[in-house]
């Protein structure tokens, strides 16, 4: 069932990227813009941070502008934004201390806090712009940035006796300087040249309660407006203080909620409670409260007044609304994309992306995160959770997903609830203990854990049924189901991830140490399964746990582990026990010395590409792309020289265009590479950019190819330019000649075959310099 908002709710719709080719090595985050953080308005730009990322809504020309890593900002997780609106300069805070200052398109990045060793609460709350300075309120002090000379100007540390205590927020009267902290409010003589020392700061002991935690200050009409931060729900207070009567009085209004920001704006007092922005005069009268615009309920947490028929919003929940026609009227401008940045796994079927955001913790029990599915045809974002599904109320921790080869039908493993299925981009069945031959775990008959998920060549779907007495099902095409139960050790265990082998066998990740079970149904009883460890002879799996399996086109059978990959040559000798089939470990030299591939990494994901080569995901040293044989490094992306937001891998997946997804704990970036999926002919080439245009410095590429085919590039006379060959089914051109000169504009024949001969295709490249 599907809800509409009012026909009053105007939705831009931006979609997360254009229905166009992307360029090969180019960059794009898939990352949620919805949970808005803070809003300011430049003129003619709106900037909207959200907590992993920041965009901008141009007013003349109602577009919107991504801004992340991917395109050139320093860091990924946000905490604070501030402009200075006389030197241009937006200044971005983010949650590790790092700092950038965005100056007519540049960006200015000043680590110093980041680098800095400090023993206090190394966070930044809140930015205040006043005069040529940001004063950051940070949870050890406050740290002054000049604007003007793009440098850390100076600290204050005003705690007790010198002691580093949370600032969250600071404000100016024409006098003082104020900061609202953890332990109260301090005050301090702004024209003191000493701020550095604490001595030249007191604590305002005439306010209510003087020592608890105040979350927010602005200094509005000769009055120190101060948001009393209070551990229950919804239970805050706001308090008007008069520093030169001393007097004190609670700000009465009909809005008990959490408050998450006080603002000054447009000559206006607006406080961003949970649920609403209420506007107040000079008087300190309410004049206008938003809450519900265009029935959307908001979740503010912080607003920009233009007019009180103009009022821009950071949203928890939509990112960006803008507000008019007195409140009654909301257009959501963020930008789509996945629900949460949590991600436990992905998947693609073709090129579109499938997103789970659950999880489960390190001794296998819920985490409880409601966030869903996401997925994306790379132009729009569809969500499947709790706000969109009203038959997910109690739905948490999808671990695992995974489309049918058909594409027709979408499988979400969930952790406790059983398995999803989805058809047409709604939820059409969750199959559990009643409808299926699914087993509760044997702790809990009403728990059916569901981790790993595959399909067989022959389109048949198997599930992992972790604690249950039988681990395996299966769901053929014709919709019956059958379990396993493979008894002894094999039963009521802890399972993980699923793969199929090209000859049906299943790889199940268990557990246990060091441990993989094989399982193929087709096999007599006797040598139906069997449970891969460390011991020599069976299995001699490296290290103490396996993180990742993946079948190599070849296939192959790599594992990643913590320490390192190793590979099962022989996947087929498993259960006949014919030959030796033990895992065998890559040895790469290394600075002259030989040694175990990335043996001291533990490897979190594998997946193959086109052509056969590996991409590797690790916990801390970011990703790998290496040969097909493991031994050569192709690429290495790591959060100092690549857009990744991350150095911690949680998973790897390709599209068939090529696109490598990579999810972190901080979202997901993707990377165009080089290789595709090999086609069984040339008929459908493609080739792009094309023509390629004037000024262009990446690559051409021909795709749709046979596999490895040969290519050559020649002028319309003949004359050879260029000869590669393909990466699986894409050839890359570097619009050069086999001497390293760029070629003129004109024409150029492109002529394609395999190996012996027998597929042959001609297609053509305009080039213009």
């Amino acid at each position: 069932m599907k809800y509409f908002l009012s026909i009053l709710l105007s939705v831009i719709f931006i979609a997360g990227n254009a229905q166009q080719e992307t360029a090969i090595h180019e960059w794009h985050d898939h990352l949620p813009y919805s949970k808005g953080l803070q809003v300011i308005n430049t003129g003619d730009q709106i900037f909207c941070a959200t907590q992993y990322g920041l965009f901008s809504y141009d007013k003349n020309y109602n577009s919107v502008k991504r801004y992340s890593k991917v395109t050139g900002l320093s860091d990924s997780e946000i905490a604070d934004i501030g402009y200075h609106s006389t030197l241009k300069t937006l200044v971005i805070a983010y949650a590790n201390t790092n700092i950038d200052l965005l100056v007519d398109g540049s960006i200015i990045n000043l680590s110093d806090i980041k680098r800095k060793n400090i023993l206090g609460n190394k966070t930044i709350n809140r930015i205040t712009i006043e005069g040529d300075y940001a004063y950051l309120a940070c949870g050890f002090g406050i740290v002054v940035v000049d604007l003007r000379r793009h440098e850390i100007h100076d600290t204050y540390i005003l705690g007790p006796n010198g002691s580093m205590i949370d600032i969250n927020d600071v404000t100016f009267s024409d006098e003082k300087i104020y900061a609202a902290t953890a332990i109260g409010v301090f005050q301090a003589d702004r024209n003191n040249t000493m701020l550095a020392v604490f001595e030249n700061w007191s604590k305002i002991q005439t306010i209510p309660h003087p020592g608890l935690n105040y979350g927010s200050a602005v200094w509005f009409n000769n009055d120190l407006i101060l948001a009393q931060t209070n551990d229950g729900y919804n239970d805050d207070t706001i308090w008007v203080y008069n520093p030169a009567s001393e007097l004190t009085s609670k700000l009465t209004t009909a809005y008990y909620y959490n408050v998450y920001q006080l603002q000054v704006t447009g000559g206006l007092l607006a406080i961003s409670y949970e649920g609403a922005v209420e506007l107040r005069n000079n008087s300190m009268q309410s004049i206008l409260s938003v809450f519900k615009p265009s029935d959307v309920q908001l979740a503010p947490s912080a607003a920009i007044v233009e007019s009180t028929n103009m009022i821009w919003i950071a949203d928890r929940k939509y990112g960006l609304v803008k507000v008019t026609n007195e409140g009654w009227k909301g257009d959501l401008l963020a930008p789509q994309g996945p629900y949460s940045n949590k991600v436990f796994d992905i998947s693609t079927q073709g090129d579109k992306l499938w997103v789970a955001h659950g999880g489960r913790n390190s001794t296998w029990g819920n985490l409880y995160i409601r966030d869903g599915l996401s997925s994306s045809d790379g132009v729009s974002w569809q969500v499947f959770n709790y706000t969109t599904e009203p038959g997910m109320s109690a739905i948490w921790d999808i671990v695992a997903v995974n489309s049918a080869p058909t594409g027709d039908k979408t499988y979400a493993a969930i952790w406790g609830k059983g398995l999803m299925e989805i058809s047409n981009g709604a939820i059409t069945a969750i199959y559990d203990t009643t409808n299926s031959t699914l087993e509760p775990w044997i702790a809990n008959v009403n728990q059916t854990f569901i981790s790993g998920i595959d399909f067989d060549d022959a389109g048949n779907l198997w599930v992992v049924n972790t604690g249950a007495e039988s681990i395996i099902h299966v769901m053929r095409t014709n919709g019956e189901w059958q379990g396993y139960n493979l008894g002894g050790n094999m039963s009521n265990i802890d399972v993980g991830n699923l793969i199929i082998d090209q000859s049906g066998q299943k790889w199940i990740q268990m557990r246990k140490d060091h441990s993989i079970l094989v399982f193929n149904e087709n096999n007599t009883i006797a040598k139906r399964a069997k449970i891969l460890n460390e011991v020599t002879g069976n299995g001699a799996i490296p290290g103490n746990k396996v993180y990742a399996m993946c079948e190599d086109l070849d296939g192959e059978i790599w594992i990643g582990t913590d320490v390192g990959i190793a590979v099962f040559y022989n996947p087929g000798g498993v259960l006949t026990g014919t030959t030796n089939f033990d895992a065998q470990r890559i040895v790469v030299s290394l600075d002259g010395y030989n040694q175990y591939l990335l043996e001291n990494e533990t490897v979190t994901a594998i997946c193959v590409d086109g052509a056969n080569q590996k991409w590797i995901g690790t916990d801390r040293a970011g990703a790998f792309l290496l040969s097909a044989d493991g031994t050569t490094e192709i690429f290495h992306f790591t959060a100092e020289n690549s857009p990744l937001f991350s150095n911690s891998i949680t998973d790897i997946a390709i599209g068939a265009d090529g696109t490598v997804y990579f999810a972190t704990p901080n979202g997901i970036v993707s990377f165009k590479g080089e290789a595709t999926p090999s086609q069984p002919t040339n008929d459908d080439l493609v080739v792009y950019p094309q023509p390629v245009p004037e000024g262009y410095e990446g690559v051409v590429a021909i795709k749709g190819l046979v596999n490895n085919a040969w290519v050559k590039i020649t002028t319309i006379s003949g004359a050879l330019v260029y000869e590669t060959r393909a990466q699986g089914g894409q050839a890359i051109w570097n619009a050069k000649t086999v001497d390293g000169d760029k070629v003129s504009t004109g024409v150029y024949l492109v002529f394609i075959t395999n190996e012996d001969g027998s597929e042959t295709a001609v297609t053509k490249i305009m080039v213009i310099k």
